[in-house]
Parts: C-alpha cells; sequence; structure tokens
C-alpha cells in the first residue's frame, strides 16, 4: 500500500479530533475508515487479514480516482 495515514487519538470519545462523530466500535478488533476530501467513502469492520479483505479495500480506492484526483484540495 502506498500513502497510507495512520490517525492516533486518544480516546474514542475525543471530541477535538471529532472522532467522536464516526461512532466507532471499541468492542470489535478492527476498524478501517476510507477518507476521501475529509469525507468517509468506505469503513470495514473486523476485517480478517485475507486476500478477499484487501481486495475490497483496493476496490474501494480504485472507485474513488478520476480524473480530478490530483487536484488540489478546495480550502
Amino acid at each position: 500500500m502506498k500513502n497510507v495515514a495512520l490517525t492516533f487519538v486518544p480516546s474514542m470519545s475525543d471530541s477535538e479530533s471529532e472522532v467522536n462523530l464516526n461512532k466507532i466500535n471499541t468492542y470489535v478488533e478492527n476498524t478501517i475508515i476510507v477518507f476521501r476530501q475529509r469525507n468517509i467513502i468506505a469503513k470495514f469492520i473486523d476485517l480478517k487479514p485475507l486476500t478477499e479483505s484487501f481486495k475490497n479495500i483496493s476496490t474501494v480506492l480504485d472507485k474513488s480516482t478520476s480524473e480530478y484526483f490530483s487536484l488540489p484540495e478546495i480550502h
């Protein structure tokens, strides 16, 4: 994988980072959220390290690309 960002927040109820708005279940093993320009475009919960899981993530990333993908974000 390329260009992967990890974010650490002090708590899932942290309001400063607004992670609390994502409604992440803290009782699951993992949660992967895919963002594009600050919008959630996919959310995967309890993914197992299987080829099918990586394929699903890759498919979402491929679908999110477009001819405008490299344009700078509007401020």
